[in-house]
């Protein structure tokens, strides 16, 4: 962003990001270029998403998202397997067809793994399912 860009502060709507109550807005006018470039944080959460929009590029064109790593178990899934993508589609051990949206990967090659969900699941909920 330069600073004869015009920063929305209309979106996304007011509530969802108090920009203007943590003084956000004020800041971002004052320095327009320090929108997070050459910063790297890791965010350790079960919920990303590494293909929504938002975490496709920054600002200057440079890819958000440098790796993922499973953390769930320290390897309670098997990832040996890799497979090639091919037309933005890899097919998983199960057999199903995955997109792979659009998702940038350089080697065009994919770790897949499969794990039934109560093999995870502590043997206290299992007893309760089963």
């Amino acid at each position: 962003m330069t600073s004869d860009q015009k920063i929305d502060i209309d979106f996304p709507a007011s509530g969802i990001m108090p920009k203007d109550e943590t003084q956000a807005t004020a800041f971002l006018r004052k320095h327009p270029e320090f929108d997070g470039r050459n910063v790297v944080v890791a965010i350790f959460d079960t919920g990303v998403d590494p293909g929504a929009a938002g975490l496709q590029t920054t600002s200057d064109g440079k890819p958000k998202i440098l790796d993922v790593i499973d953390t769930s178990g320290s390897g309670d899934v098997d990832i040996s397997t890799i497979v090639e993508a091919k037309a933005n589609e890899i097919t998983g051990l199960s057999g199903r067809a995955l997109k792979l949206g659009n998702w940038t990967n350089p080697t065009n090659n994919y770790r897949i793994g499969l794990k039934r969900a109560y093999e995870l699941f502590p043997s206290s909920l299992v007893s309760r399912l089963k």
